[in-house]
């Protein structure tokens, strides 16, 4: 375990070079204003993206690891439920966003690829079907750069054209992997989605308690104010969310790595747990206090003096590549039990806790307001995970007033208790 993350680790410090190297040619070329307009069409993205996923990938990864002979038909099926999901999803997001907007849905298509990458552990097809997207995005914005003029239509075109083929590349490469033969059946579609709903719905909450604030400074600034806003939020953001790129080595290991100690020897799995935890946090806690020293040069030089307002939200900001870190880490060992209903639940807290703090926030101090309520967002999802790993740990712990409802969760633990 510990060598494939270091090696995901390196391979996603290059997808952390790409991002940057993206962010930094969009903020120089759009500046604040179009960056803010481009801004304002990923969040819708990204939250459209979350309902074409249908939460698959992750019980993807799961069964795929479970049962590799039967990849073909879990692959398979992945492909033309997310296609058609995609599909869907993005006749919603034309009217608001454009056609580039939902033809970028489309190019999700390919992380089910990746999921079967994971589940098999391959170091070098996850790599490039990891880099594939970051390589393609950033060839086509420097592109532009250099030959167009600045415009948030013509970025957001370009980084559609990229997603797609990126997405054809990522089954391309899980193709050449398969064990079984490629086939989508009805029986697996089912077993995918019964599995996959509370995920769903999670990952939907999820993306909205992220974007969620992109989108209410929209809503709650004036316009001019609110692309600015939007804007130097947007660059402050990329860079955590690149960070978190170089630490989801660790958390992309960690699921298919639980799932399949989940049957074996309790000691085994918690020791694997607590391994996880320790990476996480010497990981995640060096990434922090590094933004904290490097951030305020680091936008300066990169990005110009323009965007020198996003400082503020950076620091806000930087708390998440370690909380983020360890939520993903506790998500992955809730799903790997199979308590994806868990997650679904501190999905709906996030959002719902997030939108509140925004509604305060934002018309007071902007975007840095923005970050403080995402960061503490994140903070409430940790002390919500660390309960509910608690329990799983140690059902008898729950509560010594209420033994029955201990045993029950012992049982289903055990799998004595059918659900």
């Amino acid at each position: 375990m510990a060598r494939l993350t270091f090696w995901l680790a390196a391979a996603n410090a290059v997808q952390l070079a790409l991002g940057l190297a993206r962010s930094v040619a969009l903020g120089r070329w759009l500046g604040p204003g179009l960056l803010g307009e481009l801004g304002y069409a990923l969040a819708l993205v990204a939250i459209l993206d979350a309902v074409a996923q249908a939460g698959i990938a992750t019980i993807v990864t799961r069964d795929a690891a479970r049962r590799p002979r039967d990849d073909g038909a879990i692959l398979g099926s992945a492909l033309a439920l997310r296609g058609a999901f995609a599909a869907a999803a993005g006749a919603l997001l034309w009217p608001l966003a454009g056609p580039w907007a939902a033809l970028m849905l489309l190019g999700t298509v390919g992380q089910a690829g990746t999921a079967i990458l994971r589940a098999k552990l391959l170091r070098g097809s996850q790599i490039a079907a990891n880099l594939l997207p970051g390589i393609l995005s950033v060839g086509a914005i420097l592109a532009a750069v250099l030959w167009a003029q600045p415009a948030a239509g013509l970025a957001l075109a370009l980084l559609a054209v990229a997603s797609v083929a990126a997405s054809g590349g990522q089954v391309a490469l899980a193709l050449a992997r398969l064990r079984g033969r490629l086939r989508a059946t009805r029986a697996a579609a089912s077993r995918l989605l019964g599995e996959a709903w509370p995920l769903w719905l999670s990952s939907i909450l999820v993306a909205c308690a992220y974007r969620i604030s992109i989108l209410m400074m929209k809503w709650l600034l004036l316009p001019g104010q609110a692309q600015e806003s939007i804007g130097y939020y947007q660059v402050s953001y990329s860079l955590v969310e690149s960070g978190n790129f170089l630490l989801g080595a660790l958390v992309i290991v960690a699921l298919p790595h639980f799932s399949s100690l989940q049957s074996g020897p309790a000691g085994r799995l918690e020791g694997a747990w607590k391994r996880s935890l320790r990476w996480g946090l010497m990981l995640g806690g060096g990434a922090f206090l590094a933004t904290l020293v490097v951030g305020s040069p680091f936008i300066r030089v990169l990005y110009g003096g323009r965007f020198a307002p996003s400082v503020p939200s950076l620091f806000l900001l930087s708390p998440i590549l370690l909380l983020t870190l360890l939520n993903s880490l506790a998500s992955s060992r809730l799903v790997s039990a199979g308590r994806q209903v868990e997650v679904l639940g501190i999905g709906a807290a996030m959002l719902t806790v997030n939108a509140l703090l925004n509604l305060y926030a934002i018309p007071a101090w902007g975007h840095p307001g923005a970050a403080a309520a995402t960061t503490l967002t994140e903070l409430v999802a940790l002390g919500l995970f660390v309960l509910r790993v608690r329990a799983l740990r140690n059902p008898a712990a729950i509560s010594k007033r209420w033994p029955e409802r201990a045993q029950r969760v012992e049982g289903r633990r055990r799998g004595r208790i059918k659900r």
